[in-house]
Order: structure tokens, then sequence, then C-alpha cells
């Protein structure tokens, strides 16, 4: 099974990403049509699956961070609990004083 994890983001300084690879437009574009303030996007792509979290920082300088954990063919159904994890994440980032 192949697994990897992705951080992005909208920041202060522009868009960022690590690790930055073929991913990018993907997130990029994700980037720019969120909807709300915090969302989970599934991503498919032959037999990868992405699950993508963006969060908003600030609607006003039209900053988020987001995470994306993607798999080879692995398909989460429970999406309640994958959002909590995700959330725990970005609170556990933000409390070390992390990234952002």
């Amino acid at each position: 099974m192949k697994a990897e994890v992705y951080i992005f983001g909208n920041f202060a300084s522009g868009y960022s990403q690590y690790p930055d690879n073929y991913t990018h437009k993907l997130f990029e574009q994700i980037g720019k049509t969120r909807k709300s303030e915090s969302e989970i996007i599934y991503h498919r792509a032959g037999s990868l699956t992405y699950y993508i979290y963006t969060r908003e920082i600030s609607k006003k300088d039209n900053t988020f961070i987001g995470l994306c954990y993607v798999f080879n063919d692995v398909f989460i159904k429970d999406f309640e609990s994958l959002f909590s994890v995700f959330e725990d994440v970005i609170t556990i980032i933000v409390a070390k004083g992390g990234i952002i």
C-alpha cells in the first residue's frame, strides 16, 4: 500500500506545499475553489485516492492551510472520523506554533 501525506496552503507569502511535486496544480486549484471554511474533498486518479482537507485561516487575506492523505487502492468511508483527524492535526500544528 502506498501512502503519502502533504501539507499545503496559501499563506502570507503565497502558495506553498510540501512535498512540492506533481500534485502542485491539483492542490492549488482546490485551494482556489474552496466553498466553505473547512472541508474535505475526495479525488481519485487511477488507483490513487486523495483525501484533501482545507481550512480557512483568513477570509480577508484569502489564506488557508491544507492537508492531504493519499492512498493506493484504499477507500475511506467514514468521512466524519476522517474530518476529525484532520481537525485534530491542524489544532496540534497551531497549538505548537508549527507552520502558521
